[in-house]
């Protein structure tokens, strides 16, 4: 019989450790975005990650670990904080994305029913409030997404009655302003940051509606000599009702790939060389 090489890496022989954190209420699960999680900072043979969830008006953070304790090594739950993050039920909770090995990103941004998006930055051990902004009246953040660029944070975030909002903190106050459009009525669910090969300072702002239809914007970042502008450049029909969520994964490679579900109980595999191929010569594309 002929034998294949399998490409599989064995895992290290490590166990989790039977340890639990307690969070008020219960995390809100019917939210798409109930819980996040930060890279890997790996230190020689250890390691964490933190982790965060929501619950109603509250965040419970803690690390995973990968260390040695009591004799044993293994990964252990450690708690690190609880604190109120906002005056009504929070939407979503998301961690920041570092892009290059230069960048380590401990943050977590949130944003709420009472109309504010918050950034949460680790500070000495304490989970610290770093930045908020408190959107137009009426505008209701529904879903968030993060990427750290060049030292600025891109938070990406979509509201309950289809506002696009980009928000972009760096060291100068006046980028701080956030970005808001409106190019669908429906609510937006999910949504994720994605990379432009066309220009090295264009984001790709990929964003899901409750209808099952995602959307595509450029976002161009702010610079000395203009503003900031977000423009469509892609519109697809996912699914056929309540896009639930979306996340963009990058294969070994090189190629992406978005995936989204819907509550038309399927999972969609879309392969971005397919989008590029015809994003600009097809505006709506049913799948």
């Amino acid at each position: 019989m002929e034998s294949h090489a399998s490409d599989e890496k064995e895992l290290p022989p490590y166990q989790l450790s039977p340890s639990a954190v307690v969070v008020t209420r219960g995390p809100t699960w019917f939210r798409t975005s109930a819980i996040a999680c930060s890279d890997w900072f790996s230190d020689s043979d250890d390691g964490f990650c933190d982790v965060a969830f929501m619950s109603y008006e509250f965040i419970t953070i803690f690390s995973l670990q990968l260390a040695a304790q009591h004799e044993e090594r293994g990964y252990f739950l450690k708690f690190q904080q609880q604190f109120k993050a906002h005056e009504e039920n929070i939407s979503a909770i998301t961690s920041c994305s570092p892009r290059g090995t230069k960048h380590v990103c401990r943050h977590f941004i949130s944003c709420g029913s009472d109309g504010f998006i918050k950034v949460w930055k680790n500070s000495g051990g304490l989970w610290v409030l770093d930045e908020k902004v408190l959107l137009k009246q009426g505008i209701i953040p529904n879903a968030l997404a993060a990427v750290t660029l060049d030292d600025t944070l891109h938070i990406l975030s979509g509201s309950t009655s289809g506002h696009i909002i980009v928000l972009s903190i760096s060291g100068r106050k006046s980028t701080n302003l956030p970005l808001i459009k409106k190019f669908e009525k429906d609510s937006v669910s999910s949504c994720c940051w994605g990379n432009s090969d066309d220009d090295a300072n264009c984001l790709l702002a990929l964003v899901g509606f409750k209808s099952g239809i995602v959307c595509g914007y450029t976002y161009k970042q702010p610079s000395l000599s203009s503003e900031s502008s977000l423009t469509p450049i892609l519109r697809v029909s996912a699914h056929d009702y309540d896009l639930c969520s979306m996340s963009l994964i990058c294969l070994d490679n090189g190629e992406s790939s978005l995936i989204t579900c819907g509550r038309d109980s399927t999972v969609k595999v879309l392969p971005f060389a397919f989008w590029q191929l015809y994003t600009m010569r097809i505006f709506r594309l049913t799948i």
